[in-house]
């Protein structure tokens, strides 16, 4: 891509792979042309605001000294993935941070563990990128830690092990719009940082 502009940044001789996109298609929404991956991000701060629908990009620090983030959350990158830790049920978990994802999702090997729990559990369709629908486990954690917070959240099951990287340590599932939307959200990708703010402290 000879030029490429978000904003105020512009972007030249960018390399980009060219892919049959038709399955991210819907009645509902406009057409996606394309998607902005960790090549583009990775020098930068990404700012999520999904209450007002809103990216923001930043080529410096975030500017903490009017509310400083109630949560920081280091993170390793796993790929071009980053992987933050959580608990469930005094379990440490790897999670990804998935902003493409619409639910949370785990690995079929923790639904043991989850029935323990004792969440509720019930059955949705999922339709996934060939556009087959699926009829997945969905279960409800009743205390997600994440650094010192706890939240309750839904996670589906799903046979993850295609992500799974053999010289690297197990992913055990994904972060998607289900958490990262009961906040606004910035990826520190310099600094391996995930900062939070509650939607409440917003209003």
């Amino acid at each position: 891509v000879n030029h490429f502009a978000w904003g105020k940044q512009e972007w030249r001789i960018m390399e980009a792979f060219t892919l049959d996109l038709e399955h991210l298609h819907s009645a509902k929404t406009e057409g996606i042309s394309g998607l902005l991956g960790y090549e583009l991000l990775q020098d930068y701060t990404l700012i999520l605001n999904y209450q007002q629908q809103q990216l923001c990009l930043l080529d410096q620090q975030v500017n903490l000294a009017l509310h400083q983030p109630p949560v920081r959350l280091p993170f390793v990158l796993d790929g071009h993935l980053p992987v933050v830790e959580v608990k469930i049920a005094e379990q440490s978990l790897r999670l990804g941070v998935d902003t493409g994802s619409a639910s949370n999702i785990l690995n079929q090997s923790w639904q043991k563990l989850l029935s323990q729990v004792g969440g509720a559990s019930w059955h949705e369709e999922l339709q996934g990128l060939d556009q087959t629908v699926h009829r997945v486990e969905a279960l409800q954690v009743e205390q997600l830690q994440y650094a010192e917070e706890f939240m309750q959240t839904k996670f589906l099951l799903l046979d993850l092990s295609h992500l799974q990287d053999p010289a690297a340590k197990p992913l055990d599932g994904l972060l998607g719009h289900d958490f990262l939307s009961n906040f606004i959200v910035a990826i520190d990708y310099p600094r391996g940082e995930i900062l939070l703010w509650p939607v409440a402290l917003q209003r």
